[in-house]
């Protein structure tokens, strides 16, 4: 495909490789580094991998494939230079790549959401108010991604035309193929709902939040985490702003588009970056005050809640009250929970050992932190023997 001459007074030195290369390194040297301490929380507090871990690491893979292609294929091969510098494949390359780049950025923000989504559920999930929400945002999350995909994959047909049109050995005869995708409303297609999905999912956890049993300022905090997912929002919107601008009838593309290139890549992982962020509480504990946060196995605090009735929990004393919904929904009726193992999974709770006198083994109870207040605190105690059924 023979391209115009250059337009008067361009700077066909000029180039934008080293922008691209240190933004995509350095935002997905910063994905790589949250999703392994991710990973490591896990493991130091003795958890599983949960689902919502599994799809955060998915997206990291998914972001990786897009900055490889980005960073090995594309500015090699003409990318973040003016198309009268590069090789003759420039384009072809660029259009090549952009099409893999876009399966895989989907596939990054759709499984940074629904992992998200699955994080609240398991927080938050015994408020019956959140659950359709939930579910709502992860179906129009689910509808969003299969529409995009499936438009960029046969965006022209047959689907290889998007970029062997651009071959300058053998293009594609135009009676050959159809490219019947209008490219700007298709943006717009795409960000526009990936926007407003963000700002919801950034609210939707700030009311439950603020119904937790903790300190105004532990309530800011924990909902300041969560809100930070607001920045990707933000990025959202300038990547939308950018791709709007750039000029794609223009033949010097593989300089235009470099823009799009980065903010695309910066919106990807930053999206992985806060999703990772709520669950590094067990490191911030341990760099912080040397913990990892409450266990089962934590020292009696002051106050009748810990030194007077925990330390008797051996002996099958229990101290109820205060307990949150999530508490109160996995126990069953006789006040012990259903599983003989709690896993904690980061949420603001403190463990007592508890003993079934039924069945003779210990299980663990978790307890809201509380402000302990005699004059309003009502403490309850059941007293039983081990190996006895009666109480």
């Amino acid at each position: 495909m023979a391209l115009p001459p250059p337009p008067p007074g361009l700077d066909l030195t000029e180039s934008r490789v080293p922008q691209i290369n240190g933004a995509l390194i350095s935002t997905f040297t910063l994905a790589t580094v949250a999703i392994s301490l991710r990973l490591t929380a896990r493991h130091l507090k003795g958890n599983p991998i949960w689902t919502e871990d599994w799809l955060a690491v998915i997206a990291w893979v998914a972001s990786g494939v897009h900055c490889f292609i980005s960073i090995s294929y594309m500015v090699p091969n003409g990318t973040g230079k003016h198309v009268w510098v590069g090789p003759p494949v420039a384009v072809k390359a660029w259009a090549s790549g952009l099409f893999v780049s876009e399966i895989a950025y989907t596939f990054t923000i759709a499984c940074v959401k629904w992992s998200t989504l699955l994080f609240y559920w398991r927080i938050f999930s015994a408020k019956k108010s959140i659950r359709l929400p939930i579910f709502v945002l992860a179906g129009i999350v689910s509808a969003w991604a299969m529409a995009v995909i499936l438009v960029t994959t046969f965006q022209c047909l047959p689907p290889h035309a998007f970029w062997q049109r651009y071959d300058p050995i053998n293009p594609m005869n135009p009676k050959d193929f159809k490219c019947g995708v209008v490219l700007r409303p298709f943006f717009y297609g795409n960000s526009v709902p990936n926007i407003i999905t963000d700002g919801f999912i950034v609210l939707l956890p700030l009311p439950y939040v603020w119904q937790l049993q903790l300190h105004r300022a532990q309530k800011i905090a924990v909902g300041g985490i969560f809100a930070l997912g607001a920045f990707v929002t933000l990025v959202s919107i300038i990547r939308l702003s950018i791709i709007l601008t750039i000029d794609l009838t223009s033949p010097d593309i593989t300089f235009n588009f470099n823009d799009a290139i980065i903010w695309t890549n910066i919106e990807a992982n930053t999206a992985i970056i806060c999703a990772c962020l709520p669950a590094l509480k067990p490191l911030l504990s341990l760099a912080l005050k040397g913990t990892l946060g409450s266990s089962g196995a934590s020292k009696p605090s002051s106050g009748p809640v810990g030194s007077k009735y925990a330390s008797k929990s051996k002996k099958g004393s229990i101290v109820m009250g205060g307990f949150s919904d999530a508490s109160r929904a996995s126990r069953g009726p006789s006040g012990l929970h259903k599983d003989t193992k709690a896993s904690d999974d980061d949420r603001p709770f403190v463990r007592l050992n508890e003993t079934d006198s039924t069945r003779g083994v210990d299980r663990d109870v978790e307890l809201q932190n509380l402000n302990y207040d005699a004059s309003k605190t009502i403490m309850v105690t059941r007293q039983f023997s081990v190996g006895n059924s009666r109480m």
